[in-house]
């Protein structure tokens, strides 16, 4: 019998066999010296609801941002690290759309479920609660 533990167990074994580059290119979107949110973001861009080019609005990730935060945000909580993730920091998302209808989506297709695998690790993503969740 496979267990969600045996699957967490692989996936572990598999991020630390991923590409460098994925990792090196996270890293550089999201450290920081101080606190920030790049990372809760982008794991929210991971379970947002993309269309069928795989691009998904600011709107669709605000309740997954709002589940992994643990409080109900805004829009505006999280755009700014929206556009500084298509822009400076590593370009992790491309961005397309005029300011009030942008739309994003991971500029590596392997970026996304890298950040997936990240945000289990982390535990900022609860598979559990995700595979109840619409998505």
């Amino acid at each position: 019998m496979i267990t969600f533990e045996h699957v967490f167990t692989g996936m572990q074994v598999g991020l630390r066999k991923l590409d460098h580059s994925l990792a090196s290119a996270f890293d550089e979107a999201t450290y920081t010296a101080r606190h920030s949110n790049y990372k809760d973001v982008l794991y929210a861009c991971v379970l947002g609801r993309p269309d069928d080019d795989g691009y998904f609005s600011p709107a669709s990730i605000r309740d997954p941002y709002s589940m992994i935060v643990g409080k109900s945000r805004e829009i505006d909580a999280y755009n700014p690290q929206l556009k500084a993730l298509s822009e400076g920091r590593g370009k992790i998302l491309y961005r397309k759309g005029p300011e009030r209808r942008r739309r994003y989506r991971f500029s590596d297709p392997l970026m996304e479920p890298y950040v997936l695998l990240m945000g289990i690790a982390s535990g900022r993503i609860d598979p559990q609660r995700m595979l109840g969740a619409d998505k």
